[in-house]
């Protein structure tokens, strides 16, 4: 690669000049199902990786919020640049499921002070009290908790809500980066010397896709979604120019071929179907450790063809599409299809391994999930911010107090053990009768700190159970950098426990695999020849 092209710091003096131009969208649509926009850029400059796309967009009814994980990336399903030819660079498909792993890498006061103004990622804690869900300073109630709750205080942060006559709007910010996050974290590209513009399309997800809806007293609703307001919709595009004499010698380098290593996604959907098995509920008083004989184990395994390609890592994520209830939330309450589930099996529910050229990535299949964790961090090789209860349900609150205080008044089985914040109104709650369950929190018995035990929070325990697998020898942008493919496919291998009486946890989940593969790119007289 040029030295001009790097993106690093240094002690050399450089003339540099930037300039920035709105650029409006060649052809834009929004629907119902989803819609696209194409951008076409100059033939001048060095395309700095900052430059972002603007997408100001209004709620279609009041219950539309802004998943919580994935913010506004999740209204878009794929981005893609292309040369002018119309031949794909580098793609990235579903965007929102990516950015909602790759996010848990920023710090909490980045996600809040940073993320959030920018993309609607409201996705915070605070530890050591429970694990409360963080709000941010800008117009909130109730310790910016975010909470299903009645009609006087429903989602309390204001940020990501949209009023009931649709009026409010949010500037959703993405940046080149964001998009195409294994291109633009260590080059730029020089447009300059290209012979024709490069085009970058986004294609839109489903304005339902793009929102999850917020009911009253804890219920899920649906919601029309999200809209884009297309007459708005504009990319701030940031080109960087060197003097003269530096952009000669860029141009005369082009000439003879500048090679450039980058790396590509590629996203892969398989289905983990659940035992085809009716399992009856625990009846009332029966322990959590009774509750565990309706668990069931399923393995699974996947064939992903990748010969003689060139692979970095592999980020898997296990999606509920069950809706929940008011007293069992589930993750797509919150974070809609932007999360990976857990078994609620805390030890062993999940088992992992990946088979690459006939050889095992592991000596043996791993289950724990503290390695599991840190298996994924090393995909990276830097630290996740997860809690501990979001990410295994480890320290997560399983109601035997509920299911105790239930036992003389239930008079048919119950779909128990929840995880959560069931239990039995008091004297001093005056909206509902004394033995009417509600969405309380339980702060007896020995609510210890750390745990995590309110109505509202509970949807998202244990749903950051991403998986990892780091294929690199390097962490360098370098040719070769990860593990070469042979002929035999690369097998994905899992164990996965389904538990009957939890409705996210007895149905099939979607796996989304996400591959990192090495691509190389020469631009050469104008022309610009990708090759694996």
């Amino acid at each position: 690669m040029s030295e001009y092209l790097k993106i690093k710091s240094t002690n050399e003096r450089q003339s540099i000049r930037i300039e920035t131009r709105i650029v409006e969208p060649q052809t834009i649509s929004d629907t119902v199902s989803g819609g696209q926009a194409t951008f076409l850029l100059p033939t001048s400059g060095l395309l700095d990786r900052g430059t972002r796309i603007v997408i100001p967009v209004t709620g279609l009814d009041a219950n539309a919020r802004f998943p919580l994980t994935a913010g506004g990336f999740g209204i878009v399903q794929s981005a893609t640049l292309r040369d002018h030819l119309g031949n794909t660079i580098c793609q990235t498909n579903d965007l929102g499921q990516y950015m909602a792993w790759y996010n848990l890498h920023r710090p909490n006061e980045y996600r809040e002070k940073v993320q959030a103004t920018k993309t609607a990622n409201g996705y915070n804690w605070e530890e050591g009290t429970r694990y409360r869900l963080k709000g941010s300073n800008f117009n909130h109630t109730n310790n910016g908790q975010y909470n299903y709750d009645d009609a006087d205080s429903g989602f309390t942060n204001g940020r990501f809500t949209f009023s009931e006559d649709g009026e409010d709007s949010f500037e959703v910010i993405l940046s080149l980066q964001d998009l195409f996050p294994e291109l633009f974290g260590s080059m730029m590209l020089p447009l300059g010397v290209l012979a024709g513009q490069l085009s970058i399309q986004l294609v839109w997800a489903s304005q339902k896709d793009r929102a999850i809806g917020a009911g009253a007293a804890g219920a899920p609703e649906d919601t029309a979604g999200i809209q884009i307001d297309t007459a708005n919709t504009r990319m701030v595009l940031d080109l960087l120019y060197f003097d003269d004499d530096t952009m000669a010698r860029l141009r005369a380098e082009s000439n003879k071929g500048i090679p450039m290593v980058y790396g590509d996604l590629i996203s892969v959907k398989n289905t983990l179907v659940a035992p085809a098995v009716t399992i009856a509920p625990v009846a009332p008083g029966n322990d959590t450790e009774s509750g565990k004989t309706f668990q069931l184990e399923q393995a699974y395994e996947y064939d992903i063809g990748l010969s003689n390609l060139t692979v970095r890592y592999v980020i898997c994520a296990f999606v509920s599409n069950e809706l929940g209830s008011d007293i069992m939330p589930t993750p797509k309450q919150l974070l809609g299809k932007y999360h990976s589930l857990a078994s609620r099996k805390v030890n062993g529910g999940l088992s992992t391994q990946l088979t690459i050229n006939n050889e095992p990535h592991y000596p043996e299949e791993v289950s724990f999930y503290p390695r599991q964790y840190t298996e994924l961090q090393e995909v990276h090789g830097f630290p996740l911010y997860v809690p501990q209860p979001l990410y295994s349900f480890e320290g997560v609150v399983w109601d035997q107090y509920a299911i105790d205080q239930l036992t003389h008044e239930a008079t048919a089985p119950l779909p128990l053990p929840y995880v959560g914040a069931y239990c039995y109104k008091t004297q001093d709650n005056a909206d509902l009768a004394n033995n009417e369950l509600g969405p309380i929190r339980m702060d007896t018995p020995g609510n210890a700190e750390g745990n995590m035990d309110e109505l509202f929070t509970l949807g998202c325990a244990g749903a950051n159970r991403y998986i990892g697998f780091n294929l690199r020898h390097t962490r360098e942008n370098v040719q070769g950098a990860g593990t070469r493919v042979g002929n035999a496919p690369v097998q994905l291998k899992f164990r996965y426990t389904f538990d009957g009486n939890n409705a996210a946890s007895r149905n099939n989940l979607d796996l989304i695999t996400f591959i990192c593969v090495e691509r190389k790119l020469v631009i050469k007289n104008g022309r610009i020849f990708v090759s694996n």
